[in-house]
């Protein structure tokens, strides 16, 4: 397992962390008829295809984009950020898990 991966599973495996959407995000989820409780089940269960790591100016703040499969069998990708909250920045259903 990569360390990107090692690090994230850590990182959302806190339960003290809560999960946040951005308004773009609650806009996205609506649009695509994505519930709360799966987007946390996706991120914390799925199956992590692709997995990338963003700058941040905030030093205290970790970005990552992640393709996976989620619990439903669907292909999603999220941009997420994390801090002492769990921030799901965007999310759409993607046709296929190709490489980038």
């Amino acid at each position: 397992m990569s360390e990107t991966r090692k690090e994230l599973r850590r990182l959302l495996s806190r339960q003290s962390r809560h999960l946040v959407l951005t308004h773009h995000a609650q806009l996205r989820a609506a649009e695509r008829e994505v519930e709360n409780r799966l987007i946390q089940s996706d991120l914390k269960h799925g199956r992590i295809m692709d997995i990338r790591k963003q700058g941040t100016e905030n030093f205290q703040e970790r970005v990552f984009d992640i393709r996976l499969i989620g619990i439903d069998g669907v292909p999603m990708r999220y941009v997420i950020a994390i801090n002492s909250l769990i921030r799901v920045i965007t999310l759409m259903k993607i046709s296929r898990m190709s490489p980038r």
